[in-house]
This record gives C-alpha cells, sequence and structure tokens, in this order.
C-alpha cells in the first residue's frame, strides 16, 4: 500500500514523531480514508500519506480532530532558550510550563489516553 501511495500519493503531514503519525493515520481509516505512514527526512520522524483523490476529505477530518497535535515543550526546551538575564520570575514560568507539559505527555502516552 505503501508504495501505492507513494507514487499516487500526497502528502499531508512531515516531520511528525511515530506517535502522531499513527493517530493520523489511525483517525483517518476509521473514517474510510486510506492512509499510510512512510519515515520522513530525518531520521525518528515520519509523513503521512493518502491519495490525491482523498486530500481534501483527509484535511476535514484532521482538522475537526485537531491532529496531528502540536509536541508539548519539556523542561529541556524551556530551559533551551537563551536569555540575557532572565528573573527569578521567569525562571519559576519557564519550569511550571515545561513541567506541565510533561505531565501531559507523560498521560497521552498512556493507553486509552
Amino acid at each position: 500500500m505503501a508504495l501505492a501511495l507513494a507514487g499516487c500519493g500526497s502528502e499531508l503531514h512531515r516531520g511528525l514523531d511515530e506517535r502522531q503519525a499513527n493517530e493520523v493515520v489511525a483517525a483517518l481509516c476509521e473514517r474510510g480514508v486510506d492512509a499510510d505512514k512512510a519515515e520522513g527526512d530525518r531520521p525518528g520522524t515520519f509523513r503521512v500519506l493518502v491519495p490525491r483523490a482523498q486530500q481534501a476529505r483527509a484535511l476535514g477530518l484532521l482538522g475537526e480532530r485537531g491532529l496531528p497535535r502540536p509536541a508539548a515543550r519539556g523542561v529541556g526546551e524551556a530551559f533551551a532558550e537563551p536569555g540575557l538575564l532572565p528573573s527569578p520570575a521567569v525562571e519559576r514560568a519557564r519550569l511550571v510550563a515545561a513541567m506541565a507539559a510533561d505531565v501531559e505527555r507523560a498521560l497521552e502516552a498512556l493507553p486509552g489516553v
């Protein structure tokens, strides 16, 4: 199926992690859209492909479901942003936001969530 999609398929999304790509493909297949994932340009990334004739329908379905979900920023990403002299309040706000993102990511990884 991947070979058939690659020849006449349309790429809906690229640069997704495997969980995101699986969610998108599952949501589309549940609604009768022929979708498949393929490895992306960078290691650990994936693209989602659908037949050209089903592209508009697929984009509409994904929009209704809010997929793919944006990746949440964790502690590492939040503190990677350089600042000249961040205040203690800014540092605390970054830490709280990053910890919340880590909790969200962990909960989404649980089966059935």
